[in-house]
């Protein structure tokens, strides 16, 4: 499949029927969705790792200023 810059997939966008385009902006609005929900999740694996092997603080939000001043 051949690969196509932001200006040409804007102009065949422009091309296609009202209802074609509806359909594509809903194909890719849940492309985005479901990419952004799997980098949530590799975050989410990365700071439970962190937690399990103690690389947190834990505190409240006085101890947070107390430590952002410190640094």
């Amino acid at each position: 499949m051949k690969k196509v810059g932001i200006e040409e997939a804007l102009e065949e966008f422009d091309s296609f029927s009202l209802e074609d385009k509806e359909f594509l902006v809903e194909v890719l609005m849940k492309r985005l969705t479901e990419e952004k929900r799997e980098k949530l999740v590799v975050r989410a694996e990365e700071a439970m790792e962190k937690v399990r092997k103690n690389m947190t603080k834990k505190g409240n939000l006085q101890d947070f200023y107390q430590d952002m001043e410190s640094d």
